[in-house]
């Protein structure tokens, strides 16, 4: 199996009862460069449970995260889609061990990218819906995330969580959910380290002293090496496909196509 796991950006806001975790992003593409290394997360600690309900693991002949919209939907990046319907999904878990269909609910139906993904041959607008089967149940380590209302300002202080590689240079994938904290930067900065690849639909975020990052080993281009100093992790702005994560999501669960 090949891992394209994707690493979940979470916007960190503190409130009187707990910390809200707003989902913001996937896709890294500064600080990554085309192999098959897969995504990494350095510098990071064991999720604790039921931190993260949302999580979801897209497997089949790839490895990518996620995150639960509601009892039938995913979203993921666009380019973890395959040729077949041959992917599963599974909630709930911090662990990667023993990932098997085994439940209607773990099964994909239906798979629905952005229809602007990847139009001008880039990264631009790298985001999926995947439809399940059939409905998860809803419990304490499995819930919807909070689609968010407002995008990250600059130095937001974000959590970014998956099970790629926590060893960089070199490989070591992690059995366990890892998770990290970066702050998101601004676009004008972004664009001065990362060029004109940066679009509106992508966020940065990172930390300037290096040693914490995130970085997906599978786009076209970007860093050798992770967590390099004044080098940020580039995610697909999630904040900006609220209205059509809602529009494609409030398709019936029992409907078939």
């Amino acid at each position: 199996m090949r891992r394209r796991a994707i690493s979940l950006l979470l916007k960190r806001k503190v409130s009187s009862r707990s910390m809200e975790l707003l989902g913001l992003a996937l896709l890294l593409v500064c600080a990554a460069m085309a192999q098959e290394e897969g995504e990494r997360i350095i510098g990071g600690y064991p999720c604790p449970p039921y931190s993260r309900p949302w999580q979801a693991i897209i497997y089949g002949p790839l490895l990518c995260g996620g995150i639960l919209v509601n009892e039938c939907w995913v979203f993921t990046a666009a380019h973890c889609k395959t040729q077949f319907l041959n992917l599963c999904v599974r909630v709930g878990t911090n662990n990667l061990n023993y990932l098997q269909c085994k439940k209607p609910n773990e099964s994909v139906m239906k798979m629905v990218p952005h229809p602007d993904y990847n139009k001008q041959g880039n990264s631009n607008k790298d985001i999926m819906l995947l439809k399940l089967k059939s409905p998860v149940g809803l419990t304490q380590s499995v819930q919807p995330v909070h689609l968010p209302q407002v995008c990250p300002h600059p130095r937001t202080e974000c959590i970014v969580s998956g099970w790629g590689t926590i060893r960089s240079p070199g490989v070591q994938f992690p059995k366990q959910l890892q998770c990290t904290q970066v702050k998101a930067w601004s676009e004008r900065k972004c664009r001065q380290v990362c060029g004109n690849l940066i679009t509106h639909n992508m966020l940065c975020a990172g930390v300037p002293e290096g040693q914490i990052d995130s970085c997906q080993g599978i786009v076209s281009w970007g860093l050798e090496t992770c967590a390099k100093p004044a080098f940020p992790g580039v995610y697909t702005k999630f904040c900006n496909y609220v209205d059509w994560i809602r529009n494609v999501t409030q398709e019936d669960c029992r409907k078939s196509n």
